[in-house]
C-alpha cells in the first residue's frame, strides 16, 4: 500500500468516519470528506453522488468498485479484500455487513484451518438492502432485488426478487413474471435514464 494510501486510511478510521452523520448538521460535508480520503485507499472506481454516513467501516485497499447514486447509512461494515462491485442506484440500510473473504477448513485441528478464501461481492443496479443484512462471500445480488433486513445472504438473489431470513429466501417477486420489463423500463423512465 503506498504512503498516500495509508495516510488516507488513517484519516479514515480516526477522524472522517467519527464525523456528524447524514442527517444531521455538517452530513453532507462529511460525507464527502470520508469519500475524498476513500477514493485515495479503499475505491479502485467510485462514481456520481455516493454518500457515505458515519461510523461507516471499510477494508480493502483499492478493491471497491462503486457506480452512481449509492449511499451507505451509518454503521456498514464493508470487508472488501475480495473485491467488490455496486451498481447504480443502490442503498445500504444501517448496520449493513458485507464479507468477501471466509476460513477454509483444510484440516480437523482448528489451529491449522487458518486458510483464508476470497470471493467478491457483487451487487447490480437498483438494489436496497435492509438494516442489519449479512452479505456472504461469493453472492451476486440481481437487479432491483430487495433484501429484508436481518437477512443473511448465502446464495445468489435473482433480478426483482424480495429476500428475507437466515439464510435469505426469496419470499416474492417485486413484478409478476410477464410484467417485470415493463414495470421495470417505466422504473427507469422515472429515473431520467
Amino acid at each position: 500500500m503506498k504512503l498516500s494510501a495509508k495516510v488516507a486510511c488513517a484519516l479514515y478510521m480516526l477522524v472522517a468516519r467519527h464525523l456528524p452523520s447524514l442527517a444531521g448538521d455538517g452530513g453532507a460535508i462529511s460525507s464527502r470528506v470520508r469519500l475524498f480520503l476513500l477514493k485515495r485507499w479503499a475505491f479502485e472506481e467510485v462514481g456520481r453522488h455516493v454518500t457515505i454516513g458515519d461510523g461507516v467501516f471499510f477494508s480493502g485497499n483499492m478493491s471497491i468498485k462503486c457506480s452512481d447514486n449509492v449511499g451507505f447509512s451509518e454503521g456498514c461494515r464493508i470487508y472488501g479484500g475480495g473485491g467488490i462491485s455496486i451498481g447504480e442506484h443502490v442503498m445500504f440500510a444501517p448496520f449493513t455487513l458485507l464479507i468477501t473473504s471466509n476460513h477454509r477448513y483444510v484440516s480437523q485441528f482448528i489451529k491449522e484451518s487458518h486458510h483464508v478464501e476470497w470471493k467478491p461481492i457483487v451487487i447490480k443496479d437498483d438494489v436496497w438492502i435492509g438494516e442489519r443484512a449479512i452479505i456472504l462471500p461469493g453472492v451476486t445480488i440481481g437487479r432491483g432485488a430487495i433484501v429484508g433486513a436481518g437477512a443473511v445472504v448465502t446464495k445468489d438473489i435473482p433480478d426483482f426478487a424480495v429476500v428475507a431470513g437466515n439464510p435469505a429466501k426469496v419470499i416474492k417477486s417485486r413484478f409478476e413474471a410477464n410484467a417485470s420489463n415493463s414495470a421495470a423500463v417505466s422504473g427507469m423512465e422515472r429515473l431520467g435514464e
